[in-house]
């Protein structure tokens, strides 16, 4: 989720010294939407590795974020964030279960996912616009994915390579964002 919110005085330090752990989710998730969308009818286990590795650094820095005493939206990074790291220990403590499982866990993840950045964004001083496109395309694709679980590999993995690459770009402009007003806050 980009930074949005005001957060206090301390509290923007704190904040712009993370910029550095979104710019590690934007090339982790830029890698696993590459990979999954070169090779996306790969086995299963490795779609699902990459999947749920990524999904738990990024649970664990949403969670991190929401934690770390913002305003704002700070409930839904902290449930984003919980979600994500469920929806990864799901994936990766079954990399070799049906594709259905992986889907399912994948998409309820970017439902809830998009649902709550939603409803961040009617609460966002800046930053309404990525966290509602951010949340309309999670929806979208999370929608498409628990609609239809049932298909194989390679659509999985393209479905799922978009979803990513389009969390790397955000993740990316978050960490540039964050790099920025790093200065001011110091």
């Amino acid at each position: 989720m980009a930074y949005d919110a005001a957060p206090s005085e301390g509290g923007l330090q704190e904040v712009t010294e993370l910029w550095w752990m979104w710019l590690v989710v934007s090339l982790l998730s830029l890698a696993v939407g590459v990979v999954a969308l070169v090779y996306p009818d790969k086995t299963i286990e490795v779609l699902a590795i990459l999947f749920g590795v990524n999904l738990l650094i990024l649970g664990g820095v949403e969670l991190g974020a929401g934690l770390a005493g913002r305003r704002g939206h700070r409930m839904a990074e902290v449930l984003v964030g919980a979600l994500a790291i469920v929806a990864g220990l799901i994936v990766v403590r079954h990399p070799g279960g049906s594709v259905t499982v992986l889907a399912l866990a994948i998409g309820i993840y970017l439902v809830v996912s998009g649902s709550l950045r939603l409803v961040a964004a009617t609460e966002a001083a800046e930053g309404r616009a990525l966290l509602i496109v951010v949340g309309l395309v999670d929806l979208a694709i999370g929608i498409v994915i628990v609609a239809w679980p049932h298909f194989g590999v390679k659509t999985l993995g393209v479905v799922v390579g978009i979803a990513f690459l389009i969390r790397a770009v955000t993740a990316g402009v978050t960490a540039v964002a964050l790099r920025r007003a790093r200065p001011a806050a110091g």
